[in-house]
């Protein structure tokens, strides 16, 4: 389910991001994408780990309107498995064709920003 409506994986391009609404880390993530250019054909869906109720606060906080929301997450975590938020995957026509682990912006110690990088390299920006 998004936004409330069923909504299938194996048909159409998306990217899954995962993340904890009391999270700041995860809140930096979701503003730093708030401001990439994803490519029209991506569906972009945000899947709160817990605290499910400040779930579309957080979104409107980051300024994130690109994204559409899920509930199913403990669904969607049997199958995309990772440690920590926040994390994302993109999935191509139901297969899974990439991770974003990263969710850091280029400083003096990184010279590559994440995850604009990563979705770049993934064909998902613009």
């Amino acid at each position: 389910m998004v936004d409330g409506k069923p909504m299938s994986l194996r048909e159409g391009r998306f990217f899954l991001f995962f993340y904890n609404p009391r999270c700041t880390h995860c809140q930096a993530a979701a503003a730093t994408m708030s401001k990439l250019n994803f490519k029209k054909d991506f569906t972009v869906i945000a899947i709160p780990l817990g605290d499910q109720e400040a779930a579309q606060g957080y979104l409107d906080d980051a300024k994130f309107t690109v994204a559409a929301a899920s509930l199913d997450t403990e669904k969607l975590r049997e199958v995309f498995k990772f440690e920590y938020p926040p994390y994302g995957f993109v999935i191509e026509r139901g297969r899974q064709t990439g991770m974003v682990p990263e969710y850091d912006e280029a400083d003096q110690h990184n010279a590559k920003p994440e995850p604009e990088t990563t979705l770049r390299a993934l064909g998902v920006l613009e």
